[in-house]
């Protein structure tokens, strides 16, 4: 059995650790619904203010949903231009059902140029000084 020391990775980013799940085990929804991985999580809390848990998408196996029990909330993530709103609806319905509390919501690969806000954006930037401008890449992590 390892030890938290040996399997959670730092990252060159102050305060992120990284521990990942490693191959695939033959049947995933035990794991997720293990007593172990439940004390695992309690035990993480002990030494961290913040855990991330990332999940296969939700309409597609139910582990955010197993998982969003252990943790204070769920992080709808959404890729835009491709997830539809209905999709979104259909997962928040499912959620709504499950007990589950949706905390955010996070909207990625959003074309904010392309979509009219980078005027607006570089209008804004005008105001700023120069240090606290933000870089603009033509993307929103």
């Amino acid at each position: 059995k390892a030890t938290q020391g040996e399997v959670i990775q730092q990252t060159n980013i102050e305060n992120l650790d990284v521990l990942t799940s490693g191959p695939t085990p033959p049947d995933p929804g035990r794991v997720i619904e293990s007593l172990k991985l439940h004390q695992c999580l309690l035990e993480l809390q002990k030494s961290y203010d913040l855990i991330i848990v990332d999940t296969p998408p939700s309409l597609v196996v139910n582990d955010a949903i197993v998982l969003s029990r252990l943790t204070d909330g769920l992080i709808l993530v959404v890729e835009s231009g491709q997830t539809s709103r209905k999709l979104i609806e259909d997962m928040h319905q499912l959620y709504l059902s499950s007990g589950i509390d949706v905390t955010g919501l996070v909207l990625n690969k959003f074309d904010y140029i392309g979509s009219g806000y980078g005027a607006y954006y570089k209008a804004y930037q005008r105001y700023l000084p120069e240090e606290s401008a933000p870089e603009t890449s033509g993307e929103v992590a």
